[in-house]
Order: structure tokens, then C-alpha cells, then sequence
């Protein structure tokens, strides 16, 4: 439970980073993996330091020391998460078989060896550490939207927590756009070209042409087909 806390205050401090199907990840070697893809540096301990610039743009000469922000790595996590995971559960018949059954003496060194390192990590000065630059913009249904510069600059593209509706975005001369990005297909009972404000599409989404009124349906290999009729 230590680990899995540790691995859930790290996706806090990057919630709005990640969808929501990273957010219901529960085990934890796989989240700082997925993590991982927004912060290449999330398994890297890290020490902050602060300064006053004497001069604009140039670094502080006296710099203090915040504290250090130790981490646990995935592969490290993977490891000893199943070692521990395997001490709570009954032996196969085939480990009972084979003699690989549960020993207190031999599973006390692993669990006093993986017990220091979460101490290290405790016993840090700074925890969950996240420095980034927000944009924010207020989407037409009115929720408010912040992602990060780096997100923005990965994807080109957003998803609204609130509504589901999808909008693009592109960065000039300093200035962050934002655009509604919309779903074009052409119907397949009159062939009208159709075009809708783009939104977070689920298996079974449906619209229907403006044209002739027919009811489309997106299937699960995201194409566009004709509702039957039952």
C-alpha cells in the first residue's frame, strides 16, 4: 500500500496531464511507466534550489537549497510490488508441489530491504514536484480548461473534461490559438457531406445527416455505417 500511494501522489501532482483512463490505473509500475510518456525525468530524484537574478535571464550567484525529491523507479516497483503481492496469496498446487511455498525467514530480508527504500523516499524534504506552464481557456460550455505548454505542444490537440468536445491548438510568436476541430463524414444512404463539432467518440456515438435524416452509428473500428432497422 506504501508503494501504490507513493505512485497515486505522483499522478495527483500531473492529473491534469493525463486522461481519464490513466487516472483508474491502479497498479502502480504501470503508472509511472504511462507517466513516464508526459515526464521523462518522473523516475529521476530530483533537488530544487532557488535564487534572486542580480541580472534578467542570467542565473543567481547565491542559490538555497529547497530539498530533494526522491523517487521510486517503475522496474524497482514492478519487482518488489509482485514479491509482496506474493506473499499474500495461497501457493498454486504446482508451487505446493515444487516446494515453493512461503518462509517467513526468507521473506523477512526482502521486505526490510524494500522498507529502506521506501524510508529514503519518506524521509525526503519535497515530494511530488511538478513544475510546468498552464494554459487556460474557457471552453463554450463553460468549463474551464488548463493544460500544460508541453501537452499542448505533444498532442496539437484537447479534449474537454466537461462537454467531451475536441479543439485543436497551435502556438505563434508566443500566443496559444485555440480552435473547435469537427468530425466530417460523407452519409452513406444519400452520399451529403456532413461536418460536426468534434467530440470524444465512444463505441456506438450516433448522428444523423442533415441531408436526409438518416441515423449513422460509429462501430468499434470507428467507421461510419447506416443504423439498422431492427
Amino acid at each position: 500500500m506504501a508503494i501504490e500511494c507513493l505512485a497515486y501522489e505522483l499522478l495527483q501532482a500531473y492529473q491534469d496531464e493525463v486522461d481519464d483512463e490513466t487516472m483508474e490505473t491502479w497498479q502502480p509500475g504501470r503508472l509511472i511507466k504511462e507517466l513516464k510518456e508526459i515526464d521523462s525525468l518522473i523516475e529521476s530524484d530530483r533537488s530544487i534550489s532557488v535564487g534572486i537574478e542580480d541580472i534578467s535571464g542570467q542565473a543567481a550567484k547565491v542559490m538555497h537549497h529547497l530539498g530533494t525529491d526522491a523517487r521510486l523507479t517503475a522496474s524497482w516497483i514492478n519487482k518488489h510490488w509482485n514479491t509482496l503481492g506474493s506473499y499474500l496469496h495461497e501457493p498454486t498446487i504446482r508451487q505446493h508441489k515444487e516446494g515453493k511455498l512461503f518462509i517467513a525467514s526468507d521473506a523477512r530480508p526482502k521486505i526490510i530491504e524494500i522498507s529502506k527504500e521506501i524510508e529514503r523516499i519518506l524521509n525526503s524534504s519535497l515530494f511530488a514536484t511538478n513544475f510546468k506552464v498552464n494554459i487556460s481557456m474557457k471552453c463554450p460550455c463553460g468549463f474551464q480548461i488548463q493544460r500544460t505548454e508541453r501537452l499542448l505542444r505533444r498532442d496539437g490537440k484537447f479534449t474537454c473534461a466537461n462537454c467531451k468536445g475536441v479543439f485543436g491548438v497551435e502556438e505563434s510568436d508566443g500566443v496559444w490559438k485555440f480552435f473547435r476541430m469537427y468530425h466530417d463524414f460523407n452519409c452513406p444512404k444519400c452520399d451529403a457531406k456532413n461536418k460536426f463539432p468534434a467530440e470524444e467518440l465512444q463505441d456506438q456515438s450516433r448522428f444523423s445527416c442533415k441531408s436526409c435524416g438518416a441515423e449513422v452509428v460509429v462501430s468499434r473500428d470507428w467507421c461510419v455505417r447506416l443504423k439498422e432497422i431492427p
